[in-house]
């Protein structure tokens, strides 16, 4: 990963940040980096503590994890998402899920320990902070009741409703394990 410093207009970018004052996003600049992502690179490795809370200003992740040996995807986070390994960031403990970088993508990342201090300093940081993980934890209930109530020809289209550009840009392979169904079974929901 190359580091680089993100202007202020990347940072705005976001709608998690869109709602800061002024003086709450001077604050927060100096302590967010910007990544440079070479596709297949992980800015989280399964095994290794996370210590970032990552935003895609450009490209495309996927959130994966091991079962019983077999690799699932448990998200995609594409330009405007946030994404972290949530136990790992959370608890400082060696990641269960990592992100893989499925292009050449542009990060931006907040260090969890700077944050944390920023937090206690600034109410409205505590406010962004807290609306982040709202949004991590609404996405996670979503999915789960995406797989245990709707049925796969369902999800996948919501998931084209959603993100219609997403067969272009994550192998099938992929979506098919994110969907919860094998290669064979997505390409025969594709063709009906």
């Amino acid at each position: 990963m190359v580091e680089l410093v993100p202007t202020i207009e990347e940072i705005k970018y976001f709608k998690y940040f869109r709602d800061l004052r002024e003086e709450s996003l001077i604050t927060l600049q100096p302590i967010i980096k910007k990544f440079r992502v070479k596709y297949g690179e992980q800015p989280v490795r399964i095994g290794q503590v996370s210590h970032y809370l990552f935003f895609v200003l450009k490209g495309a992740i996927r959130q994966f994890y091991y079962n019983e040996g077999k690799d699932v995807t448990e998200y995609f986070a594409f330009e405007g998402d946030g994404f972290f390994s949530v136990e790992s960031y959370l608890r400082q403990v060696p990641a269960t899920v990592g992100a893989v970088a499925l292009e050449s993508s542009e990060l931006l990342a907040i260090p969890r320990d700077k944050l944390m201090d920023l937090t206690h300093e600034h109410a409205s940081v505590g406010v962004f902070y807290d609306s982040c993980l709202d949004e991590s934890l609404v996405i996670s209930q979503h999915r789960v009741y995406s797989l245990q109530f709707e049925t796969a020809k369902q999800r996948y289209d919501k998931l084209l409703a959603t993100r219609p550009y997403i067969i272009q840009r994550v192998p099938s392979i992929y979506i098919a394990s994110y969907l919860g169904v094998s290669p064979e079974t997505l390409s025969r929901i594709k063709h009906k």
